[in-house]
């Protein structure tokens, strides 16, 4: 194996986005490891070490972040390297040493068609108000997902678009829309602050890619009444984005934000990413809408039967997450034994595979 002294960092990035890697992990001690379609593997035999760390990632920080680090013991934010390459980069310490994981933002953003996401997207791009949610966990592709319906939008309409991000990752350039991107602990306090600003100003569509407090949840809910609002949410499936967003509200006033919440939700889209049989990764969307059936489960706090809506919405656009697996399975994109790592309800899913 190599050592850190014979290494250029900046190669080391080139190949990353060369080759679609999404992650990078530099470890002190270890080898340098890539998140290649799900899979953490070892992927470079440069032995990482503290010095290499500090040369080509604590050295590019400014002296506001060196102080929120130093307070935190750890750091979340997007930097354009050499080449024009663009990372989010998490800087923490582990065991007294300096680690970091590295995730390649493309500057192009891709079509629907490309990710072979669903065409509702295109529908809703087209909505002047309501609350579109948008989840999954860490690294399922949800902030692509969130930045190819704004880019639809930015395309097709002449809308006033604020983004609220923490850090700003994808870069968007104005095309028929204007786009203000404001980025939390740069640009603005908070959230909240950000989100307070919003209902003052003359926007259209909005795109939040984190709530932390009760504030940002309920201006993100009224700014939902009057202009179309994105919101991004780590959250497992569609219940849990649901309970997610209405965890920030109080029990005094949960039954109020209940009512506005099934009055102006839009859709969740929840997503997965599972491997293609011929290698790179495709989206399984469990989508609801939120009709007149979710609306009342909402508004009567009975959440835990829209997963049957779900079922028997199919109809009106709507999927399980076993469906949309199912569906990848059947088409002979995805491998039966890859597809029902991800199925929550792994009879159901067996069973579409049979009919």
């Amino acid at each position: 194996m190599s050592v850190a002294e014979n290494f250029k960092f900046s190669d080391l990035l080139v190949k990353a986005a060369e080759m679609d890697v999404s992650d990078l992990h530099l470890s002190v001690g270890g080898v340098v490891k890539a998140r290649i379609d799900g899979d953490l593997v070892d992927w470079n035999e440069t032995i990482v070490n503290q010095e290499m760390v500090e040369k080509n990632l604590f050295s590019i920080l400014n002296d506001a972040q060196k102080d929120e680090f130093q307070k935190h013991g750890s750091l979340l934010w997007t930097f354009d390297f050499a080449d024009n390459l663009r990372f989010r980069v998490q800087l923490f310490r582990q065991e007294g040493r300096l680690t970091a994981i590295l995730r390649y933002i493309p500057k192009h953003i891709k079509s629907m068609t490309e990710l072979c996401l669903p065409q509702v997207l295109n529908v809703l791009a087209n909505l002047e108000r309501g609350l579109i949610i948008i989840s999954g966990t860490n690294g399922a592709g949800k902030t692509t997902t969130a930045m190819v319906l704004l880019e639809a939008i930015n395309n097709q309409h002449n809308k006033s678009i604020f983004t609220i991000e923490k850090p700003i990752e994808y870069l968007l350039n104005n095309k028929k829309s204007l786009i203000e991107q404001r980025g939390v602990g740069v640009d603005v306090a908070s959230f909240a602050q950000a989100s307070q600003d919003l209902l003052l100003s003359d926007t259209d569509v909005i795109f939040c890619n984190r709530v932390n407090d009760e504030v940002t949840a309920a201006n993100l809910l009224e700014l939902a009444e009057k202009s179309l609002v994105v919101l991004e949410l780590a959250s497992q499936d569609v219940l849990d984005s649901l309970s997610d967003f209405l965890t920030f509200f109080p029990a005094i006033n949960k039954h109020e934000k209940r009512q506005i919440f099934s009055r102006n939700l839009i859709t969740i889209l929840n997503q997965v990413l599972v491997k293609r049989r011929n290698g790179g990764r495709l989206p399984a969307l469990e989508i609801m809408f939120n009709n007149n059936a979710v609306a009342a489960a909402i508004a009567d706090d009975r959440a835990s039967r829209i997963p049957d809506i779900i079922i028997m919405s199919g109809h009106e656009g709507m999927i399980s997450r076993e469906r949309s697996l199912a569906e990848l399975v059947k088409n002979g994109e995805v491998l039966m034994d890859e597809a029902i790592k991800y199925a929550r309800n792994k009879d159901d899913f067996k069973e579409m595979i049979m009919k």
